[in-house]
């Protein structure tokens, strides 16, 4: 009897896919030390055997990059943003 199996393969969510995604919903905004942000985000709808939250670390400065490319605005003009 022959079973073939199927591996699965999780893709990492990147804070760049957060970003460009229409799926992600940017929750929280989080200013930590030497000028690094933790990004939180959840996903718009709940897709099974993926994850459905985000949370990392990144430079501002990187964080900046990607909010102004999409949004128009860094990060700390965001309504997400906490200090």
């Amino acid at each position: 009897m022959l079973i073939l199996q199927t591996s699965k393969t999780k893709t990492m969510t990147t804070i760049k896919e957060v970003f460009w995604s229409d799926d992600w919903i940017i929750t929280k905004i989080k200013r930590g030390y030497d000028k690094m942000v933790r990004i939180d985000a959840k996903r718009r709808h709940h897709k099974a055997n993926e994850p459905n939250f985000f949370h990392e670390w990144c430079t501002e400065k990187y964080a900046n990059g990607l909010s102004r490319d999409i949004y128009g605005k860094k990060i700390n003009e965001m309504r997400a943003y906490n200090y």
